[in-house]
């Protein structure tokens, strides 16, 4: 969730929480645990990471 929210920070929140999917399965399969265990917390932290920042999300952009 972390890495999630520090890379959205820099890039689209989208694009972060796409490139940490195959990440969140293997850690799933890995400790036996659900995916969506994983990947529920990565899409808050994503969208929490766009939020700190005007790059993370475009209406951001519009609304400062």
């Amino acid at each position: 969730m972390t890495t999630v929210s520090v890379l959205s920070i820099f890039i689209k929140s989208i694009g972060a929480l796409a490139m940490m999917i195959p990440v969140a399965f293997q850690m799933a399969r890995r400790s036996k645990a659900s995916p969506s265990s994983f990947l529920m917390p990565m899409a808050f932290g994503s969208l929490l990471g766009g939020l700190m920042t005007l790059i993370g999300k475009s209406p951001n952009i519009v609304v400062s």
